[in-house]
């Protein structure tokens, strides 16, 4: 259960996905939910002195916390450091490749094999529509999350991005919190950290 928002989770997350707090299960924890290497649950929420036993797995090893890698794609490096600044106050530890234009982007979400990827709509050599569509036509990237960055707010353009697969945009200028929580929103929603 989260110390923060009191929400179930599961043991092997982390990061609660509805508060986004950090989560550690104590000694004490572990051990008064624990007997015999089954897990006590109460029968009903009515009446929480009344226990069942659930088996369970055997005891782990402490879990392995992922490291998203993200890579970000923009020509303007001005935008590049505020975007990859804005990363590093992610509430977990981020790996970042940057790109200047959308080939370069293309290559660094397969030598790095991405999680995330920020895109500039308008880039040299290919711009952020074509990334996207690229990326979705590879079965090895179709779930990637995209997020694109646009100083073109219009409805076309958000439209056409939409069309090709992406899963948000942000305007610029943006504000860094603004950014930090729609990239977490999408890590959270697809790899539950």
């Amino acid at each position: 259960m989260c110390p923060a928002c009191g929400q179930d989770l599961s043991p092997e997350w982390s990061l609660c996905p509805y508060c986004s707090s950090p989560v550690t299960a104590s000694a004490e924890q572990i051990a008064s939910t624990t007997q015999g290497g089954a897990h006590l649950l109460p029968a009903s929420s009515e009446d929480p002195s009344t226990q069942r036993q659930v088996a369970s797995l055997p005891a782990a090893e402490a879990p392995i916390v992922k490291r998203p890698k993200i890579v970000v794609a923009d020509d303007d490096k001005a935008i590049l450091k505020v975007v990859v600044a804005a990363l590093h106050q992610l509430p977990m530890d981020v790996d970042i490749f940057t790109a200047a234009d959308g080939i370069e982007a293309l290559e660094a979400v397969e030598a790095n094999k991405a999680d995330l990827v920020i895109l500039d709509v308008k880039m040299p050599r290919m711009d952020g529509f074509g990334v996207c569509e690229k990326l979705r036509k590879d079965i090895r990237t179709a779930f990637l999350p995209i997020l694109m960055l646009t100083a073109n707010s219009d409805q076309e353009n958000r439209t056409k991005g939409y069309l090709v697969g992406t899963d948000d945009f942000v305007s610029k200028p943006f504000t860094l919190p603004d950014l930090v929580a729609r990239v977490s929103r999408l890590l959270r929603r697809t790899y539950g950290v």
